[in-house]
């Protein structure tokens, strides 16, 4: 070369056709991967990866189709972007720098100071890692025979000062003997994580989550918020944001860490096609991404090495960047897009201040039209757009609550009191939802924003009540909450179950009373329905058609016992059962007590009596006893009771020398027997 090359520990590998060398460099922290064009004598440098590239070797396949790296990245041949990770690669630090390719089985096989050597699928996305094989020591080198039967690894033991203990060995594998396998973690119906986004595809009745910690596409039921599939995007690969395109066909998922957007298809969940954003340094690692216009898919990246990106457009016919905005756009920008799909709207969520731009996304321009950049800042994580594309909704941030823009971003026309890291609006409902971290609250979408009601959700799977994203059923009536232990389903259109259910007992009845709902759904109440569950028989229903909060249960059977809940209905539904209440006993009131006596004491009497025969059908709970002075009552006294001895009461506080009479009467639940007939007279003396 013409020019001196700055490497440290430079590692060579050439294509097949010993055209294309490359050379890695694990020490050197910028252009660390190198392609040169060697057909002649003058070597010619023609591409590098901007700084993105990591590990200590690189291998290019045969075919010239991809580069690997001891990191776990695969790279298009003009190091132009990346093609993904090696999906559950391990690594665990400086000393992973070998690996080599085996083209008879169309196998990789890495090694790290795990001790050990993984083999992975390189045909294709996402590059599964197979298995595991254990070494001795910490792989130096690696390669096999042509056939790919036969794995050679070289490995070594850190030499220990203290003990005098090192190693060195060759170690080989008999490659027709499969590896350890390895497996995927929380493919199943084990509680879901705290998605980055969630979307309801409304053709098919179901729901997306995209688990950026995983690496994973969850399908979830929209009726139970359960796990239907997962669809592996690759476990380092970063899902984010997503979109589904307008015909309801594909699932556009933004992968940062592989710098690529990948297209689901929605009918087989198999991989379409992937998508490169392409440009200068730094803006390949796309973070959100919106179908537009007929043919036209737009993303926008998380940074990169220089925390900035721009706008781009993919023909989704092609698959093919079609064009980038000259504006740049900076941290964790997120989109929304109007309806008509000619205006694309990118909040940067994560930069200061925070900013809101408008793009007019009608042709290939991707012209910027309008900004509110300033001092000041918009708070804002996500963004809504109103479907008569008048307003734009922010979520508000730790800067600010959520605010309100004209579509042309050149006033704010309200503000919304509430903040969090989601937002999502509803035409139908007419509603904007903020995902406020602790739980979801409704404000109406037009001035003056009014709050509706707050839904607060807790004791989740971590025990920390974080919550995440928040989607909406087509017909508006349902919120689906991400949680830090799975979609919760909040249900808008129906009332949430009354509470406070209360039933006292009567003769042969019982009068039912509770609070209304709080939230009483889309609609007015128009019905409530009591259930009634005796103890030794079948539960019986009551539906009364009337929003009144109190009513009156018959035909029951004294002395059984009873509980009831209430369930509200409107005309979208029916809410949950409330609580049961506390049992009770249908009778009558007790009959009086007899052979009430008194005996004298110190400013006391001891006034003593036999329980009623007659208890009502229910039992005694309490009994309460009045003194009387020349048959003028004078003081009551209660005395609760359940069983046991005679009942006796001892009354304290009386005068001496006065001449008192007692009489009793007995309770229950359902109400109070008359007064006995007097006790002898006594009076109390020293």
């Amino acid at each position: 070369t013409s020019n001196p090359i700055a490497a440290f520990t430079p590692r060579l590998t050439i294509s097949a056709d010993k055209r294309w060398l490359y050379m890695m460099d694990g020490k050197v922290e910028a252009n660390a991967l190198v392609r040169w064009d060697v057909s002649t004598d003058s070597p010619i440098e023609t591409d590098a990866p901007h700084g993105n590239a990591m590990g200590f070797q690189a291998v290019v396949r045969p075919d010239g189709s991809q580069v690997y790296t001891t990191s776990g990245q695969v790279w298009s041949p003009s190091l132009d972007h990346m093609l993904g990770n090696f999906d559950g690669f391990q690594t665990y630090g400086a000393d992973a720098r070998t690996l080599t390719y085996v083209a008879a089985t169309d196998r990789i096989f890495a090694g790290c100071d795990c001790y050990g050597v993984q083999e992975i699928r390189a045909d294709s996305f996402p590059y599964s890692v197979i298995g595991d094989r254990q070494l001795h020591g910490i792989p130096t080198a690696i390669t096999t025979n042509a056939a790919g039967t036969m794995l050679y690894v070289s490995s070594s033991v850190p030499w220990n000062p203290t003990t005098g203990n090192g190693a060195s060995q060759i170690e080989i594998f008999n490659l027709s003997a499969p590896p350890q396998p390895r497996a995927r973690a929380n493919t199943g119906p084990s509680p879901q994580p705290l998605f980055d986004s969630l979307l309801f595809d409304s053709n098919r009745h179901l729901l997306y989550g995209s688990d950026p910690v995983g690496g994973w596409v969850k399908v979830l039921s929209p009726g139970t918020g359960n796990w239907v599939a997962s669809i592996d995007v690759g476990q380092y690969d970063q899902p984010f944001g997503m979109d589904i395109s307008p015909d309801g066909s594909q699932l556009a998922v933004a992968l940062a860490n592989a710098a690529q957007i990948l297209v689901i298809d929605l009918d087989g969940r198999s991989y379409a096609e992937h998508l490169y954003p392409l440009g200068v340094t730094g803006e390949n690692q796309p973070f959100d991404v919106r179908y537009g216009r007929q043919g036209r898919l737009y993303s926008v990246g998380a940074g990169g090495a220089q925390a900035m990106d721009y706008l781009h457009a993919f023909d989704t016919t092609t698959g093919v960047q079609v064009a980038r905005s000259t504006q740049s756009v900076r941290l964790d920008p997120r989109l929304a897009i109007s309806a008509d799909r000619m205006a694309l709207f990118v909040m940067e969520s994560n930069e200061i201040p925070q900013t809101l731009s408008r793009f007019d996304v009608s042709t290939d321009a991707l012209t910027a039209t309008a900004s509110t950049s300033g001092n000041q800042g918009v708070p804002g994580y996500e963004i809504a757009v109103r479907s008569d594309g008048t307003q734009v909704y922010t979520s508000g941030s730790n800067i600010g609550n959520g605010q309100v823009w004209s579509s042309d971003l050149t006033t704010q026309t309200g503000s919304i009191a509430d903040r969090g890291p989601d937002i999502a609006y509803s035409a139908v409902a007419g509603r904007v939802f903020i995902g406020n971290g602790h739980g979801v609250s409704e404000f109406v979408d037009s001035a003056p924003y009014t709050s509706v009601h707050t839904w607060t959700q807790t004791g989740t799977n971590n025990n920390t009540g974080k919550t995440g994203p928040v989607a909406i059923s087509p017909d508006g009536l349902t919120i689906y909450l991400s949680t830090d232990s799975g979609v919760v389903i909040i249900p808008r259109g129906q009332p949430i179950p009354p509470t406070n259910v209360v039933a006292k007992a009567g003769d042969g009845q019982a009068t039912v009373s509770w609070t209304a709902p709080a939230i009483t759904g889309s609609t007015p109440i128009t019905s409530y329905t009591i259930t009634e569950w005796r103890f030794i028989a079948p539960p019986l229903t009551f539906t009364f058609n009337s929003p009144a909060t109190s009513e009156v249960i018959t035909g029951l059977t004294n002395g059984a016992g009873y509980q009831f809940n209430v369930t509200a209905t409107n005309s979208q539904g029916s809410s949950d059962p409330s609580a049961w209440s506390t049992p009770i006993f249908p009778g009558h009131p007790p009959a009086s007590p007899t052979n009430v006596t008194a005996t004298a004491g110190n400013a006391q009497a001891t006034v003593a009596w036999n329980a009623p025969s007659d208890t009502g059908g229910v039992p005694i709970s309490g009994y309460r006893v009045t003194s009387y002075i020349g048959g003028a009552a004078q003081q009551s006294y209660e005395l609760p009771w359940t069983s046991g001895s005679p009942p006796s009461m001892t009354i304290t506080n009386l005068t001496n020398g006065q001449a008192y009479t007692f009489t009793v009467a007995a309770e229950n639940d359902v109400g109070t027997s008359p007064e006995s007939s007097p006790s002898n007279e006594v009076v109390p003396h020293p």
